[in-house]
């Protein structure tokens, strides 16, 4: 973690380095492209983005989630069992300028964990979150002027098992992101599966 007063944190879910692997490769098969590759250790699925957090906020930010987590399921506002995902399309978007791996989820997990995360850390007092449409993704390039003529296929399933709270550090060769805290996702009960929870 970096001194100072503030730290730059998101949510997001890790991805494991098989996938981090079959992805630069199809970064490899985007041949005409004009723009910079994303390192294959920043590969990630951003859930939240926090901003500029206080240090001395972090704390409360991890005991809030901790109490969450653990007061039981009954009570948990996380919530989300593991889940699958797939990366099944690359796709140009020309106002942030970068090519993103999008990601089909059918269960429609992440949307459900990013909007528990984000309950919870709106109950202590810490954040207001807007409601734009949540577009989950990879992104594998950015500073692209120009969409690529060819993007490569792929399908990739990702197993969501965990999530990360994350600070984004820019060093003197890019950003690097560190993990400061991970929390498993709860198997359900027999009784919330028979019920469809």
């Amino acid at each position: 973690m970096v001194k100072g007063n503030h730290l730059r944190l998101f949510f997001a879910i890790e991805l494991e380095p098989n996938i981090k692997s079959k992805l630069l490769t199809i970064q490899d098969r985007v041949l005409d492209v004009n723009g910079t590759a994303v390192p294959g250790e920043n590969f990630h699925i951003t859930l939240s983005f926090l901003g500029k957090v206080a240090e001395r906020e972090l704390e409360s930010i991890l005991d809030g989630l901790s109490v969450s987590l653990h007061a039981g399921e009954a009570f948990s506002d996380v919530q989300v069992s593991p889940f699958s995902v797939t990366l099944n399309q690359l796709t140009y978007w020309p106002k942030p300028k970068i090519i993103a791996a999008l990601i089909d989820d059918q269960s429609q997990g992440l949307g459900r964990l990013k909007k528990s995360i984000e309950s919870v850390l709106t109950s202590i007092g810490h954040f207001q979150f807007d409601r734009k449409s949540y577009k989950p993704h990879v992104t594998l390039f950015r500073h692209v002027d120009e969409p690529p003529k060819h993007l490569a296929d792929l399908e990739l399933t990702v197993a969501v098992k965990r999530f990360s709270l994350l600070e984004s550090v820019q060093g003197r060769h890019g950003v690097n992101y560190h993990m400061i805290e991970s929390w498993p996702l709860k198997q359900s009960s027999i009784k919330q599966q028979l019920l469809g929870l």
